[in-house]
C-alpha cells in the first residue's frame, strides 16, 4: 500500500507497552513490521519485512506514549499516520525524535485494538504507564469476555488508588505540555471521595498566581480538586486565615488519578473566578497558538473553548462545575 503522494510505507519496527496495539494499527494502514519481537510474531503470526526498519518505534519516557525515530519525511508518515488512527493524541516533533503521546481516551482505543488480538483487561495501558501491578498475571488467565475484562481492570485501578491515596499521602500533579516543558507539582492527599480527589498545596512568598493578578503571601495556601477522568480540574488559593484569593478552573484532556500521580495534558484556556465572583476566560490566546500548531487535532482545541463557554455559563448560574467536567471529549 503506498501513502499519500505515492510515497511507499517505511517499514516499522516497534517495542514497548504500546507494541501489539500500534503493530495492530500499522498493519491495518499498510506499514511492513521490520524485526517483530517473538510475542509480536507469535501473535499476530506475521511473516517479517525482509527490509531493515527506517522507522523506530518505542515507549516515550514516561510511558504516556510513544517516540519515533528515522529519517524525517518516514517519521512524519508513521506519525501522521497514528495521529489520525487514534483519538486524542498529541504530536510533538523535537530534535531527537517525534512522539506521540496518548491521553486517556487514547488508550481506551489502543485497549480495544490489543483486544483484538490477546486478552486485554480494561485500561490495560492505563495500568501499565501507572506501573500498576498484576495486569500481566490476570491477562495470562483471561479470556475475550469484555465484563470479565472490564471487571478485572477496573478492581485493578480502583484497589491501587484506595490503598495509596489515602489523607497525608503524597502524589505528584503533572501538568503536561508536551510541545513546551511539562508543570509538576507535590501536593498532600485531602480525600478520595466518589471518584473525586482533593490534594493541598503550600505556597511561599513571592510571585503571583497565574491569571489572578494577585501576589503570593507567606502562608498561603490551595486545594486542588481533581475529578478521575474529567476535563476540568478546579484550583482554589487562600491566605494563611482561610481568606479566599480566587478559584481557577484549568480545562485538559482527561485526567489520569493514578495512585502515585495526576496526569493530564493542558489545553492552555482556563477560566477564573475571583473572591468576588467575577468570572472570566483566560489564555484564549495560547489557546488559538495551540490550535495552529498542528500539534493535535483541532476538535481538540476547538473543544477545549467549548466546555471552558460551558464552564463560564454555568458558574455565572450558580451550577456545579463538575456537571461540566464529565462533558464527553472531542476526539
Amino acid at each position: 500500500m503506498n501513502g499519500q503522494h505515492g510515497q511507499k510505507r517505511p517499514p516499522v519496527r516497534v517495542r514497548g507497552m504500546y507494541a501489539t496495539a500500534v503493530t495492530r494499527l500499522l498493519i491495518d494502514l499498510g506499514f511492513p513490521i521490520a524485526e517483530p519481537s517473538p510475542v509480536i510474531e507469535g501473535r499476530f503470526r506475521l511473516r517479517a519485512s525482509s527490509a531493515p526498519p527506517r522507522v523506530r518505534v518505542d515507549d516515550r519516557i514516561d510511558r504516556e506514549g510513544v517516540r519515533l525515530k528515522g529519517n524525517s519525511p518516514d517519521v512524519c508518515q508513521v506519525a501522521d499516520a497514528l495521529v489520525a488512527a487514534v483519538p486524542q493524541t498529541v504530536r510533538v516533533s523535537g530534535p531527537l525524535a517525534t512522539t506521540v503521546v496518548f491521553c486517556r481516551s487514547a488508550k481506551a482505543f489502543l485497549d480495544e485494538q490489543r483486544r483484538r488480538v490477546t486478552p486485554t483487561v480494561a485500561d490495560h495501558h492505563l495500568l501499565k504507564a501507572n506501573e500498576i501491578p498484576g495486569v500481566d498475571e490476570a491477562e495470562a488467565h483471561l479470556g475475550f469476555d469484555l465484563v470479565e475484562a472490564t471487571e478485572i481492570g477496573r478492581g485493578l485501578w480502583e484497589s491501587a488508588a484506595r490503598a495509596s491515596l489515602v489523607p497525608g499521602a503524597t502524589i505528584k500533579v503533572v501538568h503536561a505540555k508536551p510541545w513546551k516543558r511539562d508543570v509538576v507539582a507535590q501536593a498532600t492527599v485531602e480525600s478520595l471521595v466518589g471518584g473525586l480527589l482533593t490534594v493541598r498545596r503550600s505556597f511561599r512568598a513571592g510571585g503571583s498566581y497565574d491569571s489572578l493578578r494577585l501576589p503570593k503571601a507567606e502562608g498561603d495556601w490551595g486545594k486542588i480538586e481533581i475529578l478521575d477522568g474529567g476535563s476540568i480540574l478546579r484550583r482554589t488559593y487562600y491566605r494563611a486565615n482561610g481568606d479566599a484569593i480566587g478559584e481557577l478552573f484549568n480545562i485538559q484532556t482527561p485526567v489520569e488519578v493514578g495512585p502515585v500521580r495526576v496526569w493530564y495534558v493542558d489545553l492552555e484556556v482556563d477560566v477564573v473566578r475571583t473572591a468576588e465572583g467575577r468570572v472570566t476566560l483566560v489564555d484564549l490566546d495560547e489557546l488559538g497558538q495551540l490550535a495552529e500548531s498542528g500539534a493535535m487535532s483541532l476538535t481538540v482545541p476547538e473543544r477545549a473553548r467549548a466546555i471552558a463557554d460551558e464552564l463560564a455559563n454555568a458558574l455565572n448560574a450558580g451550577c456545579d462545575w463538575r456537571n461540566v467536567a464529565l462533558l464527553e471529549p472531542a476526539t
